[in-house]
């Protein structure tokens, strides 16, 4: 950057003009691309995360197993016999 570009306060007007032609110079539109790109991967990024946590929150819910599905579950390998089976199902209700 000029130095007369940085005091001179002056001359505003001929320097917007002058200013908005160095808007597209290579450096400015590679800025741009970049910025763009880098915006689309984090954009994308969240987009994943948030997918994967949906995911795995459903797939954890679906797992979880209700009360009394862990005490049928129970009875059938033969960790409790049917009379605990019958109390724990009334405790439950």
């Amino acid at each position: 950057m000029r130095d007369d570009r940085i005091m001179d306060f002056g001359r505003g007007a001929g320097r917007v003009a002058h200013d908005r032609a160095d808007q597209w110079s290579a450096e400015h539109v590679v800025g741009l691309v970049t910025h763009l790109v880098l915006l689309a991967v984090f954009v994308w990024a969240v987009i994943k995360f948030v997918n994967y946590t949906v995911k795995y929150l459903n797939s954890r819910s679906l797992d979880a197993a209700t009360p009394e599905e862990i005490v049928r579950k129970r009875l059938a390998s033969g960790e409790i016999t049917k009379a605990e089976f019958d109390q724990l199902k009334k405790d439950l209700k």
